[in-house]
């Protein structure tokens, strides 16, 4: 059973769901591997230096991404990177434990999360979502690195980077943000919404800030990147 929180506010898969789940592989990975068909392969490429295993799914021209669910097994330790449109993981039982940022309706693009790092050796689930057909083709790819295996992970590494972004905001910024929030899934981004009015959300790695407040101007506000911001979390100990 996994250490991990779980997302309440996304569904459990059901005892069918697991069951007619497609079974993926992980197989050696060279740092390329070609897909598709004879006329439409490409060669896709990432860092084979921290990258031992890959399995991945080739989404058919036309398929419909109402919802699909894979099952892989994972190390205990080791750290994986998916890349899938709208994907949720799951632990061995089917609870929620980690996303990627949500799609907008209507359109398809790849929108994964990385760097995580498996609490318990044994199955865990993916689901990937759509609102339209792949006109293209597609493709869901887990990478799995296995050089973390064995070495001190400190709890923070299990909390969503995202998450660790707001919960030093709500430290530095009590003005704005009065209170400890849960994350959820609002519109097109991952946010936390405050009881002033005020609001934190996350789209594509970018953070946004509503400001909503009594006095607040009502607007939507980029104010920066993941990157830009967590750093001083980490920093701050969140």
């Amino acid at each position: 059973m996994t250490n991990n929180e779980t997302i309440d506010y996304l569904p459990d898969l059901s005892d069918l769901e697991i069951a007619s789940a497609i079974r993926l592989t992980f197989s050696n990975y060279n740092g390329s591997f070609y897909y598709g068909d004879d006329f439409t392969k490409q060669l896709m490429m990432y860092d084979a230096s921290v990258q031992d295993g890959v399995a991945f799914y080739m989404v058919g021209v036309g398929q419909k991404l109402q919802k699909i669910i894979f099952q892989l097994h994972g190390q205990e330790g080791a750290t994986y990177d998916f890349s899938a449109t709208n994907p949720v993981l799951y632990d061995e039982t089917g609870n929620a434990i980690a996303e990627g940022a949500p799609d907008m309706p209507g359109v398809n693009s790849s929108r994964g999360f990385s760097d995580f790092i498996a609490p318990y050796d044994g199955d865990y689930y993916l689901s990937i979502a759509g609102d339209a057909e792949w006109l293209s083709g597609g493709m869901v790819a887990i990478y799995e690195d296995i050089d973390t295996i064995g070495k001190t992970i400190s709890p923070l590494d299990s909390i969503n980077p995202v998450d660790r972004i707001y919960n030093w905001g709500e430290s530095v910024y009590p003005d704005l943000f009065p209170e400890n929030q849960e994350s959820v899934g609002f519109s097109v981004y991952y946010a936390r919404i405050y009881s002033n009015g005020d609001a934190l959300g996350e789209q594509n790695g970018n953070i946004y800030y509503y400001d909503g407040g009594t006095d607040g101007s009502g607007e939507v506000v980029l104010v920066g990147g993941i990157s830009d911001f967590l750093p001083q979390a980490i920093a701050a100990g969140f």
